[in-house]
């Protein structure tokens, strides 16, 4: 599968889609207002340790305060609790700990003290022995070749993950590789003991270079609009991985790059909450909190026969592979299939399991139940590209709806009616927008004839305010 990797750079702002065959597949936001921490190692300082939810919280030099589980925290002697039963650590006390999650909804990041550090072929683990090879790499001797690797290439007392660009690699690239991560943690170690905590001991590359380590193959095609990115892209090629055959080159066009590729309206399309599918059906996608529901529809007008159902299923199980990893979506996510066959369920199962292998993200994916609803939870890692994107609407407050003009109109014709001018007469003053004006004019028409009857008149005034948004004041005549 050819890839193209499309590295966009504005003032302030670079932008990384990753296209495979020729669509649209993730999208990377990164921002000089809000840099990502995730991967860092960090000297820290212990501040609370918190029986109640076993865990601890340390100063990492930022705003919020981490929080490191207590299994994932080292004792005195070296080992990991992995029983959680008490604490290793006390308070004021100097730990190693690294970012897994970025602060997100107002709570502090997520650390481990169980450090890894990222390779293009393998992934060193500083708190184990053992070598595990990537789910994603297929069976049979394949696997048992990469594994045999492994455990040639294994340092002492660290453990080796391979990752999928490990396949047919030669062992000696594999060893240079290794030997550079066992190196830059063994400088993390010595820096560790120089600096004071907090301290930064290690930043991960920007994203547009861990882009390049983690979606780049051999034949791959890397594009960017700006000469200092190729230039440290080039250099990082040739620092990590020389010999891959990666062509990159620079975007020359007067026309934007990701204009002339179609990503500016595949990125307009993530704000939107539905999505066409080219069967005739629909997908809906409502992000909540921890919680994302994907529901998959016939259209109006679409036979539920001749195969129909399940050929709208199986292209929804493709689209919703592919939103998750485009939009980022985390958490648990539930996918409400069209109801169909037990038999014809599998085969959708099948389709949606084969593109979530594309996923980096950890992930795992539950049986179907009998109403074909699928779910599955998905690591958080970072904010999702909608939250990235956008803000909260301050009108409706995030939840997509506002009060209809029939109800703010009949809220309006209660206050009035509170005012209790009928009596002695008086004015009555409304300011609301246009919309509700001209609805109460039209509507009620009646109101106001029954108040000027009453020697009351109601005048009428519009703002340009939301359709919500309005006041009613009443003045008695002199």
């Amino acid at each position: 599968m050819k890839k193209q990797i499309l590295i966009s750079r504005t003032f302030g702002e670079i932008r990384i889609a990753v296209i495979e065959n020729g669509v649209l597949a993730e999208l990377q936001v990164e921002r000089d207002s809000s840099s990502r921490i995730s991967g860092n190692i960090y000297k820290a300082k212990v501040l609370n340790v918190i029986s109640g939810i076993k865990a601890s919280f340390v100063d990492i030099g930022m705003e919020k305060a981490g929080i490191v589980s207590w299994k994932d925290m080292r004792s005195e002697d070296g080992t990991f609790n992995r029983r959680e039963q008490t604490s290793p650590v006390s308070e004021g006390q100097d730990i190693i700990v690294q970012a897994v999650k970025e602060p997100v909804s107002g709570k502090g990041p997520r650390m481990k003290a169980r450090v890894t550090l990222v390779g293009k072929y393998v992934i060193l683990s500083t708190d184990s022995d053992k070598t595990a090879v990537s789910k994603k790499i297929g069976h049979g001797v394949e696997r048992r070749d990469v594994g045999k690797t492994l455990e040639k290439l294994r340092p002492q007392n660290m453990g080796l993950i391979a990752r999928t660009a490990s396949i047919d690699k030669d062992a000696s690239l594999i060893e240079a590789e290794v030997k550079s991560l066992q190196s830059q943690w063994e400088n993390i170690v010595q820096t560790s003991h120089i600096k004071p905590s907090p301290s930064l001991l290690y930043e991960e590359p920007p994203t547009f270079l861990s882009a390049v380590r983690d979606f780049a193959s051999p034949n791959d095609e890397i594009i960017a609009d700006d000469w200092d990115i190729l230039l440290e892209i080039n250099r990082y090629i040739d620092e990590n991985f020389p010999g891959e055959p990666v062509s990159i080159g620079y975007h020359s066009s007067d026309s934007p790059l990701f204009r002339d590729f179609g990503i500016e309206q595949e990125i307009e399309n993530l704000y939107k909450r539905k999505i066409q599918l080219r069967s005739g059906g629909d997908m809906i996608i409502e992000e909540a909190e921890g919680l994302t529901v994907i529901d998959v529809n016939t259209g109006a007008g679409t036979s539920r026969g001749g195969g129909t159902l399940l050929r709208t299923n199986l292209e929804a199980a493709a689209e919703a592979a592919r939103q998750i990893r485009l939009r980022n979506l985390v958490g648990i996510i539930v996918i409400d299939f069209i109801d169909m066959g037990f038999s014809d369920m599998k085969k959708v199962c099948k389709t949606f399991e084969d593109e979530m292998r594309k996923d980096r993200t950890s992930h795992t994916i539950s049986e179907i139940s009998e109403f074909c609803v699928l779910h599955l939870t998905r690591k958080r890692s970072r904010e999702s590209v909608a939250k990235t994107l956008s803000d909260q609407c301050e009108i409706c407050d995030g939840t997509g709806l506002v009060k209809s003009k029939e109800t703010v109109c009949y809220e309006i014709i209660r206050e009035i009616e509170q005012h209790n001018l009928l009596a002695r007469g008086g004015e009555i003053r409304v300011r609301a927008h246009k919309d509700i004006i001209h609805t109460i004019k039209c509507v009620e028409s009646e109101l106001f004839e029954r108040f000027e009857r009453k020697g009351v008149s109601i005048l009428c005034e519009e703002i340009d305010e939301s359709i919500d948004n309005f006041t009613v004041k009443g003045e008695w005549k002199v």
